[in-house]
């Protein structure tokens, strides 16, 4: 009788399992997602579930400074710009929410934020040099991203720049040696030269939708291990053929998406001596043989 109890046990637990799966949930910088504060839930097939995506409040001196919704995305693929969203559970999925905001907050090491409201961000806005950032949020308002911005920044360990960015220019984080990671989904050009030479420190970029990069802009970043350039539908159609100058590693693997019926790039492998090169057809997605 207990072990008819016990079988009978585990088919149920093993029906449940089928008819549950996991529901992740990833809230992007500016805002938390309720509910839904360890990241991911088991949700039964077939319930509804709502996503309830609140913003953050920033508040300097006596000023709060409010982030906005900005959409829910499945699969890169925007579903709803409704704050609360009522989603029904088909299968394991991934929602995220994104958030955005007009200003460029600075972080200090101190604990300080700055919020600056300026369109253009370049090395006349006050930041070149300074060793206190460790922190740098742009908002929607900024398209380009001006020369040596922020040039010498040795402690800015981390970027948000949204799709609104389209440009980065020379300098422009050129000695930010505290950088560990980029992830940049709206540049398109990197124009002139040195925009991040000797981040020593980078180890991945993500650069989806980048089309050219015009210098020696990775020069000197001898610790990168993963370059994404393009996308699936956003081909690279030019590249330095010095973009990754003295970036002498074995363990660099540098992908690219390329336009349909290429094969390769010229200048390759840019500079990176000792890099694995990948292929990408930009218009499947599929890695080229």
């Amino acid at each position: 009788m207990e072990e008819h109890i016990i079988k009978t046990k585990q088919i149920k637990n093993q029906v449940d399992d089928l008819n549950n799966c996991t529901i992740t949930v990833i809230a992007e910088e500016g805002g938390t997602v309720e509910g839904f504060e360890s990241g991911s839930k088991q949700c039964r097939l077939g319930t509804q579930v709502v996503l309830k995506a609140v913003p953050d409040v920033i508040t300097i001196g006596e000023t709060e400074y409010s982030w906005s919704f900005a959409g829910w995305y499945l699969n890169d693929e925007l579903k709803s710009t409704d704050s609360e969203y009522t989603i029904t559970v088909t299968g394991y999925a991934t929602y995220v929410a994104k958030f955005a905001t007009d200003y460029t907050f600075i972080y200090y090491a101190d604990g300080t934020i700055v919020a600056d409201a300026s369109s253009t961000i370049n090395s006349s806005s006050g930041y070149k040099g300074d060793t206190n950032i460790t922190k740098v949020i742009f908002g929607r308002q900024v398209l380009s991203l001006g020369a040596s911005a922020f040039e010498g920044c040795t402690n800015l360990e981390s970027i948000n720049i949204p799709e609104n960015v389209k440009t980065i220019n020379s300098r422009t984080f050129i000695g930010c040696v505290s950088l560990k990671e980029l992830n940049i989904p709206g540049v398109e050009t990197v124009k002139s030269s040195n925009a991040f030479k000797g981040c020593s420190s980078l180890r991945k970029v993500k650069l989806e939708k980048i089309k050219s990069i015009e210098g020696w802009d990775f020069e000197d970043c001898t610790l990168l291990e993963e370059v994404q350039l393009g996308s699936k539908n956003n081909p690279v159609t030019s590249l330095h053929y010095g973009t990754f100058n003295r970036c002498t590693q074995n363990n660099l693997i540098i992908k690219v998406y390329i336009e349909d019926g290429q094969t390769s790039l010229s200048g390759a492998p840019w500079g990176a001596t000792n890099a694995t090169i990948e292929y990408y057809n930009a218009s499947t997605g599929e890695k080229i043989n």
